[in-house]
């Protein structure tokens, strides 16, 4: 980004010469055609003069077309450059995070979890263990009862059955 920063400061100094250039051109085949024309069309030494003028201004336009398309390319590299700036800034942030959850994890891993989390998971994990072995035991019980013979009795369980379920 240095680098191209310094080239453009060039550029820019360029520019002044650049620009010196083209005014020189310009007086220069203005002043060979006008003396070219107040020689009355003869050759006597304005032929030539005429035809470098050509030549000249031929080539004062490559150069100044080349001197355009360096000029956009410094742009179009500068907006690259600072576009590549901004996503490595982002990059960076996204990094800097990644490294500070990754060494939450890692002394979460190490040391466990802090004595109000740990008891807390502790807790949880107990009454869910509670509920387990009391549904288990409620459904060895029934297990162990006969089948009633009324349709009435079946429907009752068999609702009660699906509540049973829903609490699951």
């Amino acid at each position: 980004m240095d680098k191209h920063k310094v080239f453009q400061k060039e550029l820019g100094k360029r520019a002044g010469c650049m620009k010196m250039l083209k005014r020189s051109v310009r007086e220069l085949t203005r002043s060979s055609s006008s003396s070219s024309s107040s020689s009355g069309g003869g050759c006597s030494g304005g032929c030539g003069s005429g035809v470098d003028a050509q030549r000249l201004q031929l080539q004062m336009e490559e150069l100044s077309a080349r001197w355009e398309a360096v000029c956009g390319m410094s742009v179009c590299k500068q907006g690259r450059l600072e576009a590549a700036m901004r996503q490595a800034e982002e990059f960076h942030a996204l990094v800097h995070s990644f490294l500070g959850r990754l060494s939450e994890a890692e002394k979460t891993l190490k040391y466990g979890l802090g004595p109000p989390e740990e008891r807390s998971a502790q807790q949880c994990q107990l009454q869910l263990q509670l509920w387990v072995e009391a549904a288990e035991e409620a459904l060895s019980e029934r297990d162990g009862e006969p089948l009633p013979d009324g349709v009435q009795l079946l429907r009752e369980l068999s609702r009660q059955h699906a509540e049973f379920m829903e609490e699951l």
